[in-house]
Order: C-alpha cells, then structure tokens, then sequence
C-alpha cells in the first residue's frame, strides 16, 4: 500500500506529574514517535485506530507506550522534486 502525506515528526509527551516522574526514574526519553493514525472502519464493529510509525525515527527502539510492532513501521520515501500534497 502506498499513499503520499507529509512526514511527521515525533514529538515530546507531557512530563509534569506522575507520568514524567516514572520516566526520570526509568531512565527514559519523553518522545512519542513519529507517526500518522488511520481509522479503520469495518460495518457492523466498533471503528479502531491504528498507526503507521516512521522505520527511521531515532526512538523506535525505545518506544515509550510500547505500541510499536514490526507490522505498524512504514519506509517513508521522499518525493523529491514533487510538490508536496494538498493541505
């Protein structure tokens, strides 16, 4: 499957309270992955939402919401010289 988007950057997740005390003492970075959500819609369920993640994303190793599976990381290709897709 291919389709053309803007690449996403990942970016930081809150670190005020609980959650960012867990991570300082984990050890671990504050950022979300870069990635693009689909809805999926089947009729008759209940609709889900899954993502796509980017295979070179600096944290995809390290994962903070342990979300990501071999099957959810996507190659971003660059289309150079093309305009960039529609707002």
């Amino acid at each position: 499957m291919a389709f053309r988007s803007v690449k996403p950057p990942g970016d930081p997740i809150a670190v005020a309270g609980p959650v960012g005390e867990l991570l300082r003492a984990q050890g671990r970075h504050d950022m979300r992955l870069a990635h693009i959500d689909f809805p999926i819609h089947k009729p008759g369920l209940k609709a889900q939402f899954s993502q796509v993640y980017s295979s070179d994303d600096p944290h995809l190793e390290t994962d903070l919401q342990f979300g990501v599976t071999r099957a959810l990381v996507g190659r971003y290709l660059p289309q150079l010289g093309e305009p960039a897709p529609a707002a």
